[in-house]
């Protein structure tokens, strides 16, 4: 694939300060490993100067593009605007401050070569690391967890870590069929993977949570937890199948780095 386009989205709501070092660490990896890439700068409604940012950037690095929305809607809704608009045979998204680190993109990419449709970064797995901020984001995080794995017949580790990617015709059957725009939405779109029997890999990646998350524990955690009921709903009715059946369903744990 290291011949083929690689869109990266970065949804951002009032990123203006993190945003330029993930540009800058992303193009630098992009250069060191040879990838041709585009990066789809998604400013979901911010109120500070993000937009501006991202605009003067794009003078500068012909690989950014900017993908204005109006109002805020949820991540969810900017990351489904950027696989609308990307180009890429391989669709990444990450956070804009790159939480995961942008080094942990190299073997989310080598499961994509080795033929996985979906690849998630799993925080969790024995070979990973993962330093969070707050001792209430992680309590939080724990029971969101055991919510989904309780509701949901995903058989995944991790459905909330940031870093993702997908091969560009599953991105777009994912995505077609999203409904949610706010915290769970990535739950959901491994929800859509699995009733569509996508091939799925896990991948132990190394981050440090981000003191500033916008995360609010009580209204968006009660949202969450109300989504993973829709979600359970939509599964159970078929509503996430396409019309004709897809691959056989893997879930495979994880992936060696590429060397």
């Amino acid at each position: 694939m290291q011949s083929e386009l690689y869109s990266f989205i970065l949804p951002a709501f009032n990123e203006e300060h993190r945003l330029p070092s993930t540009l800058y660490h992303l193009l630098a990896l992009a250069d060191e490993k040879n990838w041709r890439i585009e990066i789809l700068a998604v400013d979901d409604g911010s109120t500070d100067a993000t937009a501006s940012v991202i605009k003067r950037l794009q003078n500068v690095v012909p690989q950014l593009r900017y993908v204005g929305i109006p109002h805020r809607l949820g991540k969810g809704n900017a990351v489904r605007e950027g696989v609308r608009q990307a180009r890429g045979n391989a669709i990444f998204f990450c956070d804009s401050d790159l939480a995961s680190g942008v080094r942990e993109v190299i073997k989310i990419e080598a499961a994509l070569r080795l033929g996985a449709q979906v690849v998630i970064g799993n925080r969790n797995s024995p070979d990973s690391s993962f330093t969070r901020c707050s001792r209430w984001r992680q309590v939080g995080s724990t029971m969101f967890r055991s919510w989904t794995r309780l509701m949901l017949p995903l058989q995944i580790v991790d459905t909330q870590c940031g870093l993702k990617a997908f091969e560009a015709d599953a991105a777009r059957l994912l995505f077609s069929r999203q409904t949610l725009t706010g915290w769970a939405f990535d739950a959901e779109l491994l929800a859509i993977a699995r009733a569509n029997r996508l091939t799925i890999t896990e991948v132990g990646i190394c981050i440090t949570d981000h003191p500033k998350s916008r995360f609010r524990l009580v209204p968006d955690g009660i949202r969450c937890f109300a989504d993973v009921i829709e979600i359970r709903g939509n599964l159970l009715s078929g509503a996430y199948r396409q019309s004709a059946p897809a691959l056989a369903t893997e879930v495979i744990s994880e992936v060696e780095e590429a060397a």
